[in-house]
């Protein structure tokens, strides 16, 4: 990420017009950069390309679409399929290829059926969950590289585990055809790796801030903790039991982790989930408020302080930073705890400007050109949606409140503002509640990711899901303890040497 993906592909779509292989081209991105893109191929190319946007009425677009070089957003090439098939295009640039990874999305059978002589895809993470995304997007540049999916890819370039219960749903690389993988994708893939341009990047410098859980929000997480020891050993004894049917304990505990996480942010966050349950009309939201730590959250959470040692912490650690001159980027999953930041630093002096989904198109661009452009606004509070594509360069100092449990992501997110065109030495520091799933999934995800190094254009990383061992280490549980549990609640024995995934 960060080191030259749109003028690379703009200086190779100059070269396929000179020698006559190119004549009308268009680029897909997403919708945030797609005035980034304009301005970078105006500013360094000399080239005026024609967005196109949704506002604009149909009869707008077909005018615009017979421009030879015109640029749209995902969501628009799903829309205009149809009349983009009709128009010519014999190039296409796509910008953040992981947006269609996934094969059976109705924007990747879009991208399919555009058959055009030329294909460039670009994405600094290649790979996000599972091997499965590299085929696809490798499937879409040259169709039938790789030959079949289950036939010929899985069955030469991967290994699965077997065995019942929670194996893993997604292929692991195998170690014994690796070579043979990365000689193959070099056919058909640029590599470019940030060491390869250290000269060209300023240092950056990654630190992790500890913090102990507040009372208040450790009581919050013990009681969603206990729940989801109780939650693992009704799934898990279900995925042992010859049943068909989907495991129906597998939603709770989903929705459990992301409590977790959620009260590692800000129990306000928990508050908030409780209350839009309240008012859900739906057989699932019923459900839910007559279960017991339902009732007890509800019940405990009326009487308590807002307490957040995380948060303090990040505002002592801005106004540093803002008192020596630095710009920061605040990055946080959730548009509940950017609000929160915004409001948080806003009411002590320091000029916060948010970007996220919610907030719309215009005004994300507004507030980027405010946090790059005016020197009083210090603070850009992002969302994953600020991940992607976007050049934040003015900033100098990242702070993650929260990790992506993806190391790819955190990449991701570090490298809009470590990247060419950066000036300043790079601080990224990263948030870390002591004793909860944010610190003990950091050092798993870390395991993970290194059978998937160097496969590729960049470090790769596999599911985010964990097996009964890892659990173990993440929320201390005792296994032979949560085997016992088991065996009396359901007469069922269970081997606990053995490494069963949880999907």
């Amino acid at each position: 990420m960060g080191l030259g993906k749109t003028v690379s592909a703009t200086a190779a779509l100059i070269e396929l017009v000179k020698a006559r292989k190119a004549t009308r081209a268009m680029i897909v991105a997403p919708n945030a950069v797609v005035e980034q893109w304009r301005g970078e191929m105006s500013e360094k190319f000399n080239l005026l390309p024609t967005p196109v946007t949704s506002k604009r009425p149909l009869n707008e677009r077909m005018r615009l679409y017979e421009d030879p070089l015109t640029i749209i957003n995902y969501e628009l090439l799903r829309t205009d399929v149809e009349l983009i098939l009709n128009m010519g295009f014999d190039t296409l640039i796509l910008d953040e290829v992981t947006r269609v990874k996934n094969w059976d999305t109705q924007t990747s059978e879009a991208v399919k059926r555009l058959l055009v002589r030329n294909v460039i895809a670009l994405t600094g993470t290649p790979l996000e969950n599972h091997i499965g995304d590299l085929f696809n997007i490798v499937s879409i540049v040259q169709p039938g590289f790789f030959g079949r999916y289950h036939e010929d890819f899985l069955v030469k370039y991967t290994i699965r585990a077997t065995g019942p219960g929670w194996q893993s749903s997604h292929p692991s690389v195998n170690p014994l055809t690796l070579d043979e993988l990365k000689m193959k994708l070099a056919q058909v893939s640029i590599r470019r790796t940030k060491s390869e341009v250290l000269k060209q990047l300023p240092p950056l410098t990654m630190e992790y801030v500890y913090t102990e859980p507040a009372r208040n929000q450790k009581l919050i997480y013990d009681i969603l903790q206990t729940s989801l020891g109780e939650t693992l050993i009704d799934e898990y004894s279900f995925s042992l039991k010859e049943e068909g049917g989907p495991n129906p304990f597998t939603s709770n505990r989903i929705r459990l982790y992301t409590l977790l996480r959620e009260a590692c942010a800000d129990i306000s966050m928990i508050a908030g989930y409780l209350r839009r349950k309240q008012r859900e009309n739906s057989r699932d939201a019923q459900l839910l408020r007559q279960s017991p730590i339902f009732m007890r959250l509800t019940r405990i959470l009326s009487r308590l302080e807002p307490e957040n040692a995380k948060l303090a912490e990040l505002k002592e650690l801005v106004h540093d930073l803002a008192e020596q001159g630095h710009k920061i980027v605040v990055f946080s999953q959730f548009v509940p705890v950017i609000k929160l930041v915004q409001d948080e630093l806003e009411s002590d002096g320091i000029s916060c400007v948010p970007y996220h989904g919610q907030l719309s198109p215009d005004e994300r661009i507004m507030n980027l050109k405010k946090f790059t452009s005016h020197p009083d606004v210090t603070v850009l509070a992002s969302t994953d949606a600020g991940q992607f594509g976007l050049n934040l360069q003015a900033a100098d100092a990242v702070i993650n409140y929260d990790l992506p449990w993806n190391p790819a992501r955190l990449q991701q997110r570090i490298a809009r503002i470590h990247r060419i065109g950066q000036v300043n030495k790079v601080l990224a520091i990263n948030f870390v509640v002591k004793g909860t799933v944010e610190e003990h999934v950091r050092d798993v995800l870390e395991k993970k990711r290194k059978i998937f190094k160097d496969v590729t254009v960049s470090d790769l990383t596999e599911t985010e899901d964990f097996e009964l061992e890892e659990l173990k280490d993440i929320f201390g549980f005792d296994m032979k303890r949560l085997a016992e549990n088991i065996r009396r609640r359901y007469g069922i024995r269970v081997e606990t040497t053995k490494r069963r995934a949880i999907r």
